[in-house]
């Protein structure tokens, strides 16, 4: 059983990771969040795959389609808006958006896998797969993200602060201000 000596110092990791991840640049942080999203929708894209034909049948026209399906997956989750986005005020638009992005990737593979003389009933099977994998993992991606990134207010009265401009020393006030 942990000590609570252990509980506090992995709470205080967490806390710390959390604070500097916040802490990065913008541009860092949707480079962090493109590549989380290529590796997850290239991942949506074979067990989709696996899933519709019910074993994977790597010749290089299905990997091409999979790869340029999980591409345009992220441009339109670019498109749609997904990365500049600020975690912490995500909506019901983000549903939406990631429904448009994940039917629009399921559109462009389908019909590649069917170029490549997949029976359209496969190819059918496979882009259904793929929009609810895709839908699934590009809403809990940024759901995890968000609760993990924000830490829940504490029922401690604070004193309300402006903090003017927007540089990188009002982010790092500001990021010092909430760990207080």
């Amino acid at each position: 059983m942990k000590s609570m000596s252990d509980r506090k110092g992995g709470n205080l990791r967490r806390e710390r990771f959390r604070i500097w991840l916040i802490s990065l640049p913008r541009s860092t942080k949707m480079i962090i969040a493109l590549h989380a999203d290529l590796v997850g929708l290239s991942f949506c894209t074979f067990a989709s795959l696996w899933l519709a034909l019910g074993q994977l049948e790597f010749w290089p026209k299905p990997i091409l389609a999979c790869l340029v399906a999980t591409l345009v997956g992220v441009a339109l989750i670019w498109a749609q808006g997904l990365y500049r986005s600020v975690v912490r005020y995500l909506g019901s638009a983000m549903y939406l958006a990631a429904a448009r992005s994940a039917g629009g990737s399921a559109l462009v593979g389908a019909a590649l896998f069917f170029g490549t003389g997949m029976p359209i009933a496969e190819t059918t099977r496979w882009a259904l797969t793929f929009w609810f994998a895709a839908f699934l993992y590009i809403c809990t991606s940024r759901q995890v993200a968000q609760w993990s990134l924000i830490r829940p207010r504490a029922n401690v009265e604070r004193e309300r602060v402006i903090i003017y401009g927007a540089g990188q020393a009002g982010a790092q006030l500001a990021v010092s201000l909430l760990g207080a």
